[in-house]
């Protein structure tokens, strides 16, 4: 039985002793907790930085949009000019002041079509760079220092995957 259901027999079976009007007065107004707002990790690190000003974050990330063409907006700028029927980037930004979570993002292998081997990344050749690399392994299960084979689909979407066969990775 939901907690509505339970208060409306309450209100039915409690009589009218002062303690129970005090109850019942004090649930009258009550409503179930809103789910919290899932969002990427982008939107959270963009909400992070700008939380103390958020209104003047959304108005910078709006011209922002408004001065560039489509093609050179970032990560970010295409989440907020991304409007649609059930996305309202700035309805989402303001609620995150509720609270939130970080929706996990769906992986993918990526297994060459031809050789049969998969891509992985990895950074650099030392601690300090931080270019990533590419190459090919045998074993998707392969890891590597600063990367490893598995890729989001923001990810595949920056790579040329066309000779890959991309999988996604089941959990």
């Amino acid at each position: 039985m939901t907690f509505e259901e339970e208060f409306e027999k309450f209100k039915l079976t409690a009589g009218a002793s002062p303690k129970h009007k005090k109850i019942i007065n004090h649930f009258k107004d009550w409503q179930p907790q809103q789910a919290l707002q899932e969002v990427p990790q982008f939107v959270a690190d963009w909400f992070d930085e700008n939380k103390g000003d958020l209104e003047f974050g959304i108005y910078c990330e709006n011209l922002n949009i408004n001065n560039k063409p489509e093609r050179e907006l970032s990560t970010i700028e295409k989440f907020f000019n991304s409007e649609t029927e059930n996305k309202n980037p700035i309805e989402t930004v303001i609620r995150m002041k509720d609270g939130y979570t970080v929706e996990k993002p769906q992986l993918f292998y990526l297994k060459n079509k031809i050789t049969g081997k998969y891509l992985r990344s990895y950074t650099g050749l030392s601690m300090d760079d931080t270019t990533f690399r590419y190459e090919e392994v045998k074993d998707e299960r392969v890891g590597g220092f600063g990367g490893g084979t598995t890729f989001t689909q923001q990810e595949i979407d920056s790579l040329e995957t066309g000779s890959y066969e991309i999988i996604e990775v089941e959990e």
